[in-house]
This record gives C-alpha cells, sequence and structure tokens, in this order.
C-alpha cells in the first residue's frame, strides 16, 4: 500500500516537472519582401463639400394639458335634461 502511495505522490510531483521540460515553440522566420522597379503610385480619395455642423434636436415639452376630471361638464350636462 506504502509503494502504491509512494508511486502516486511522485506521479503528481513528477507531472508539472515534465510539462516545463519541453522546449518552447520557436517563432516563424521573419520574410522580407523586395520590390525592385516597381513603381507604385496612389491618389488620396476624399469626399468632395464641406462639412456641416448641425445642433441636436430641441425637445419642447406638450401644450396638450391632459385634464384629469369632467365634473363641471357633466353636471351641466345633467341640468340640461
Amino acid at each position: 500500500m506504502r509503494v502504491l502511495a509512494a508511486l502516486a505522490l511522485f506521479a503528481l510531483l513528477a507531472s508539472p516537472a515534465l510539462a516545463a521540460a519541453q522546449p518552447a515553440p520557436q517563432p516563424p522566420p521573419v520574410q522580407n519582401v523586395i520590390f525592385d522597379g516597381d513603381v507604385l503610385e496612389g491618389g488620396l480619395d476624399t469626399p468632395e463639400g464641406s462639412i456641416m455642423t448641425t445642433r441636436p434636436p430641441t425637445r419642447f415639452g406638450s401644450l396638450i394639458e391632459l385634464r384629469r376630471d369632467f365634473a363641471a361638464e357633466l353636471m351641466a350636462s345633467v341640468s340640461e335634461l
């Protein structure tokens, strides 16, 4: 039983050491591209016109006032009947 426990302990302690022993991956080699005798021409494409800045739209409160009751109109209609 002690031998089995010792093997298990050794396996747990040895696994990180084995993982660290692997060499690090090498970066890919550098590639140099040389353009001989080629003339590259280009231009800058920009939109034509002018930039117009405007203010954000103004928020106004509602001019309509909601009524909560119509008691006066109801009393007037009852008296007309």
